[in-house]
């Protein structure tokens, strides 16, 4: 009969062993979680600070603009919205070149 108590618990400790295993796994798995979530906030900081998509943009619509221009027949007047004081940029106008840079990174 003793050997019989003793199967008996050894088969509940094998038990407790895969739930505390498995619990082991799920946290875990939560931790990875929430460090994958946490980068993901800083990459979308890191970004929202970078004014990188501003000066593309940027320099898309001049460079768009240069080549309308080309194209214009006769003369042309440019009235533009477009104020770069403001936002402490300096356009450089190269051939087959649109260069913006950012005054405040100097």
């Amino acid at each position: 009969m003793r050997k019989h108590q003793t199967s008996k618990k050894r088969g509940m400790n094998k038990r407790a062993q895969e739930i505390l295993s498995e619990f082991v796994y799920q946290i875990i798995f939560l931790v990875i979680l929430v460090a994958l979530a946490i980068s993901a906030f800083a990459v979308v900081h890191a970004v929202s600070k970078s004014r990188f998509i501003e000066k593309n943009q940027y320099t898309r619509d001049t460079a768009l603009l240069m080549d309308a221009l080309y194209a214009a027949p006769g003369g042309v007047v440019i009235y533009s919205g477009l104020n770069l004081t403001g936002k402490q940029f300096s356009i450089s106008i190269q051939p087959s070149r649109v260069v913006l840079y950012d005054l405040k990174e100097k």
